[in-house]
């Protein structure tokens, strides 16, 4: 009586902190549940499969009874296999919040936990910094100053930093009541001060209780190459965690740890339509730099000009008869800006002319040109061959877009102002740069393309503008009703393009829309920029265009996909500047120029090949071989839960922007749920002895439900073995069969299981009965053990003339081996007899070198295994 007030007391409790509560028979005299996971964390709609089993599990009718403490989480189907003992339970998130799941056995004793996270699914592209989420600070060391506190690292701002006397500590960040969120990035913010105490090696953990904790990513040698410099760390990780902990193990030198800002940063996946990802090739950059010994006549001056003695950077990029050219904007002392050509046969290495293809000159364009020059070039191609080189006509004080054409990149022929007739001229002192002409790919070129009869082209230097145009030439700034220019894409506040977007290289048309890479700057960190960048950083992100209306903003990436973090990224004519121009597919692989703080060039690449496509096969296969079983042959309970699970699994297969990550995990649900399904009715096998020789006919009986239609058999390795002989007879209730088969290949402990159809889906299902035995090796029914040997006759023995030995050994060796000093096996021929436990062996052989000789004998078991004891001989060998 007492029991049952005390089981009815912990219920009432369990379903008082829970919205569901379900019981499941399970096993009993328990004195332990168990489940066989302790967190769990779901997107809002995602079905998850909890194992509960008890101690011991005896298979009697006690129960175990599930709850959960919050309605974020669905408890669902439970099927329980008697079996096994084991529980299944389904469980589903509802919406996003946070849930325990409790197994508590039916006396009220004993009680599980499972911890289930429930979060909206991070959409494409997007970036949420759950730091800003709230939650307390603390650190191993208390030495911080008042200003400089844990706090400080978590405050979202670069200026301010968490500073430490130790070379060694950690810092973790606690959610605010109890919350736990899924990071699979973070990053660190070098602090203002010397770089001697920045971090150098360190570990990123997770836990949710602030005791045990998972190692989730180690980093070593690692340096910041600029202060207040963010870098950012991705990591393999799905589990949702309360607290999250940075253990730095080595600074660089100094006995203090400095540290501006940690982020705990969750990354959806990436845009399905944007380019990337691309890797840098900091091994090789920067590809090009100054260099002072190239020179040329000015023709306007007449003076020897060194035009790439300050810097060279933006470039633009083709590929002309399978060679990569770059057109690069270099400039003097005076920052006059010329227009050089480099050349590579394989997209990094490159050689250069001496003389600039593109500069100003005495010509109808020095008005626009002169001291400042020609700046930043894009070039495309025209179906006739022709190249169309937009670039920026700059006279030190306006910068006006231009345009030159070229049939072999090197001789150029200025076409004027790009927008010098449009509207009667009234854009034609408009300040304008940075022309990107919509393009097709075609082989390894990008040829410009029409669309609605008209060439269209991105530029602008604040918002982005377009134009059009019918000869690429002659241009027509795009307006809007108001007869003002239109724009089509501004820049964000708060965002890393906060300050101006601009375009990159020439803008692709895809399958997705018009892809526009775009350079764009971030505004005052602290008035209205991403609070992590620098003031005026630049890094580029990607945009789509309407395929058929190119005016119209289809979508743009959350983040920068490149930032500058290198030496020669961070300090040049130009402080902070990754600006990309320049982007050709060569080679199977897609090549990104750009110029590195407007004093260098830099390569980055994208290899298609690196991205392997998701594949939805075995899931897809696995959905239709579930959706084909016959209901009938499984509990109601179990084809509930199968039912849970497939509705899930599915939504997964027909998602176009699931990761293989997602479809490998929808498949183990699966999979999961099938092994977890009980049959109705019983099904029972058994072989007619325990050991076979290889390929000996094995017979087997297995009883099933007489709806069976039929059997297959498996091995070990997942592969049908063939059946030589199969009948079946009625008897009662069940169908009796009769199996013939063997196996071609020895082992101890074989497993064949019994697959089976029914007569109305005739899908093959695990049936869950196999059958065990031992082929060519058995287990021995006497320990193996190698006792002594001797010779026949003490020798000395002739060289190549047989002699003998005796060895006695028990009853569970079958084999000797022989090896001679040198470890060379020795060819024998051995017999043995048995008297009782003991055997004895008589062994001939003949050895064929002289002199004192030893022999090393050694032995294996019945059941295939190599003893680990060996016997030794010694005796001479003499030529007569």
């Amino acid at each position: 009586m007492k029991l049952k007030k005390l089981t009815a007391l912990v219920l009432s409790l369990a379903l008082i902190m829970g919205i569901f509560a379900v019981s499941v028979t399970a096993a009993g005299s328990v004195q332990s549940v168990q489940l066989d996971q302790s967190t769990i964390t779901l997107d809002v709609g995602e079905v998850g499969l909890l194992k509960a089993t008890v101690t011991p599990g005896d298979n009697t009718t006690d129960k175990v009874n599930f709850t959960s403490t919050d309605p974020s989480v669905t408890i669902g189907d439970v099927v329980y296999n008697d079996a096994t003992g084991e529980t299944t339970l389904a469980i589903t998130g509802d919406h996003a919040g946070m849930a325990t799941i409790i197994a508590i056995s039916e006396d009220g004793f004993k009680t599980a936990t499972c911890a289930v996270t429930v979060k909206e699914k991070i959409g494409e592209g997007e970036v949420v910094n759950h730091t800003l989420k709230g939650g307390t600070a603390t650190a191993s060391d208390t030495t911080s100053p008042v200003a400089e506190q844990p706090s400080k690292a978590f405050d979202n701002k670069r200026d301010t930093k968490w500073l430490v006397f130790n070379d060694k500590a950690w810092i973790q960040f606690q959610f605010n009541d109890g919350n736990r969120y899924v990071v699979n990035h973070y990053a660190l913010v070098s602090a203002n001060d010397d770089p001697i105490r920045d971090p150098v090696d360190w570990e990123f953990l997770g836990s949710n209780d602030g005791i045990n904790w998972d190692v989730l990513d180690t980093q070593s040698d690692q340096a910041f190459e600029g202060r207040k410099l963010k870098r950012i760390f991705e990591i393999d990780n799905t589990q949702a965690y309360e607290y999250y902990r940075l253990n730095i193990t080595r600074n660089n030198t100094d006995s203090r740890i400095q540290l501006a800002e940690i982020q705990l940063l969750e990354y959806g996946e990436d845009k399905s339509w944007a380019l990337g990802p691309f890797e840098k090739l900091d091994e090789n950059n920067p590809i090009l730099t100054p260099n002072s010994e190239d020179s040329f006549i000015d023709p306007v001056t007449g003076n020897e000009v060194f035009w790439s003695e300050k810097a060279l950077y933006n470039p633009a990029a083709v590929v002309k008869d399978g060679v990569v050219n770059v057109l690069y904007r270099s400039q003097n002392n005076a920052l006059t800006s010329h227009v050089g050509l480099a050349t590579s046969t394989d997209g990094i290495t490159f050689d250069h002319l001496s003389t600039p293809v593109l500069y100003p000159d005495n010509d109808d364009m020095l008005v626009y040109e002169k001291d400042g020059g020609c700046e930043d070039p894009r070039v495309v191609k025209r179906e006739d061959g022709t190249y169309i080189m937009t670039y920026s006509a700059y006279d030190k004080s306006k910068a006006r877009l231009a345009v030159a054409t070229s049939t072999d990149l090197v001789n150029w022929t200025k076409q004027g102002l790009a927008f010098n007739d449009a509207y009667d001229g009234k854009y034609k002192d408009t300040w304008s740069k940075s022309g990107s002409i919509i393009c097709d790919l075609v082989g390894e070129e990008l040829i410009a393309k029409k669309i609605d009869g008209k060439y269209w082209m991105y530029w602008g230097e604040s918002d982005l503008f377009m134009a059009t145009s019918d000869d690429l030439i002659h241009w027509t700034p795009v307006e809007d009703a108001d007869g003002n220019l239109l724009s089509v894409m501004k820049p964000r506040k708060g965002s890393f393009d906060s300050y101006l977007v601009e375009p990159g290289p020439p803008a692709i048309y895809t399958e997705n829309g018009i892809l526009l890479i775009y350079n764009c700057a971030n505004d005052d960190p602290n008035n209205g920029g991403d609070p992590m960048l620098p003031n005026r950083a630049y890094c580029p992100g990607q945009a789509l265009f309407d395929a058929a209306d190119p005016t119209q903003l289809v979508d743009r990436t959350n983040t920068y996909f490149m930032y500058p973090e290198k030496d020669y990224e961070l300090e040049g004519l130009v402080n902070n500047v990754c600006f990309v121009e320049g982007l050709v597919y060569f080679q199977d692989a897609w090549y990104l120029y750009y110029g590195t703080a407007d004093s260098r060039l830099a390569v980055a690449k994208f290899d298609p090949d690196s991205v392997v496509p998701v594949s939805k096969d075995s899931l897809n296969a696995a959905i239709e071989d579930a959706g084909n079983l016959n209901g009938n042959l499984f509990t109601e309970e179990s084809m509930n839960l199968l039912s849970t699970v497939l509705n899930w699994v599915q939504t997964v297969s027909e998602d176009e922007n699931a990761t293989q990550a997602e479809v490998d995990e929808a498949l183990a649900l699966l999979n999961n749920a099938r092994d977890s399904m009980v049959m109705v009715g019983t099904v029972t096998a058994s072989t007619d002895k325990e050991y076979y020789d290889v390929n000996e006919p094995i017979t087997i009986t297995v009883r099933t439900p007489i709806n069976i239609s039929g059997l297959r058999l498996k091995n070990e390795n997942d592969r049908y073995v063939t059946v030589n002989k199969v009948k079946s007879v009625l008897r009662d209730d069940v169908k009796e069969w009769t199996i013939v088969t063997s196996v071609g290949s020895k082992g101890l402990g074989r497993t064949l299981s019994i697959w089976m159809s029914d007569l109305e889906s005739h899908t093959w299902v695990d049936s869950g009965a196999s059958v065990t035995f031992d082929c060519g090796y058995q287990a021995p029914s006497v320990t193996p053990t190698l006792l002594s040997a001797s010779l026949t006759d003490e020798g000395p023995f002739v060289v190549n003339e047989e002699f003998s030995l005796t060895v006695t050994t028990s009853t569970g060796v079958d084999k000797l081996y022989l090896k001679n000093e040198r470890g060379g096996y020795l060819t024998n021929t051995a017999t043995y007899e048995d008297e009782g436990d003991i055997r004895t062996w008589t062994i001939t052989l003949w050895v064929g070198s002289v002199g004192s000789r030893e022999m090393f004998i050694s032995g294996r078991s019945t059941d295939g295994s190599v003893l680990d004891q060996e016997l030794t001989l010694r005796f001479d060998v003499t030529k007569s």
